[in-house]
């Protein structure tokens, strides 16, 4: 028993220290076994702060947030839980009860609960939003406005053309401006890539790049990707502009894929210990999932 509640404690410690919200939801049915709502479980202290309450354990979903009666990510909810499939989406949670933009992951659990985290994404939207609005002003050249908008904001960006040999074919690109983030981000002189080509850069491009710089041109469409480089994961967002040149936002997402990983390693823990008889299959077993997670040679129970 005493095993079981440091094991629980140590738990909660490490929920409450991430910056991701975490619940965990049991499904509520009706005489028919149809999901009418969600009652809280449990919740870290981030969820309690991200909607200023002071507990929500035993209360139903739909009562605290109205909000999400008959909404989408309720019915997403319902239907994690009818296919055990797991559901990941950027959501727009304002209308829900909680002013921000969320990425959303929500998955079945073993023992038929529904686990939810979030990560609040609202400042990367509004970015993303203004960038949107400020593109008609790009065309029109409205240069300051232009350059102090970009370089208020964290995301590195920077606008590109492609080169295209007699056939036609994107044979490389060649890098026109850049905001002040892109040297931040990184770590590089925007004095070295202004006004040269990626070839002339970096001596080769991987054909996936070309690739997709010219099915956003060519298609007129957006497109946005998650890449780990130089030891650090990226997403980016791509998006045309005038004629052969297109503009690409990336961000530095290494804090929230490591929030993933972490979030995957609980997962783990909590499904495999539950299934194990005595105490020493949950020593070894933890003893092995720590080393694994942290990538240790060893560890020992002192």
């Amino acid at each position: 028993m005493k095993d079981t509640f440091i094991q629980t404690e140590l738990l909660e410690t490490v929920l409450n220290n991430t910056t991701s919200s975490i619940m965990l939801l049991r499904p509520i049915r009706n005489e028919k076994l149809a999901i009418i709502d969600f009652q809280y479980l449990f919740t870290n202290l981030q969820t309690l702060r991200s909607v200023s309450k002071q507990t929500l354990k035993g209360k139903y979903l739909t009562e605290e947030f109205p909000g999400l009666k008959n909404s989408k990510l309720l019915q997403a909810y319902i239907r994690v839980m009818d296919t055990g499939n797991s559901y990941q989406e950027e959501v727009d949670i304002t209308p829900y009860g909680t002013p921000v933009w969320a990425q959303v992951h929500a998955r079945k659990t073993g023992d038929d609960h529904l686990l939810v985290t979030y990560s609040d994404i609202t400042e990367r939207k509004k970015a993303e939003a203004e960038i949107t609005r400020l593109k008609d002003e790009i065309v029109q050249r409205t240069s300051s406005k232009y350059e102090l908008i970009l370089n208020s904001i964290e995301d590195a960006f920077m606008l590109c053309e492609l080169i295209r040999n007699k056939n036609g074919e994107v044979i490389d690109f060649k890098y026109l401006e850049f905001n002040s983030a892109f040297e931040r981000q990184r770590q590089v002189k925007t004095d070295d890539y202004m006004g040269r080509t990626g070839l002339q850069v970096h001596k080769t491009i991987d054909k996936k790049w070309l690739d997709m710089y010219e099915t956003v041109v060519d298609n007129r469409e957006h497109l946005k990707r998650e890449f780990e480089y130089d030891n650090c994961w990226w997403e980016v967002h791509v998006s045309p502009f005038i004629k052969d040149q297109f503009s690409v936002l990336f961000r530095n997402i290494t804090g929230r894929k490591q929030r993933e990983q972490q979030q995957a390693f609980l997962l783990k823990f909590s499904d495999t210990l539950r299934t194990l008889p005595d105490k020493q299959s949950i020593e070894n077993t933890t003893l092995q999932l720590l080393a694994e997670f942290l990538r240790l040679d060893r560890t020992y129970f002192a």
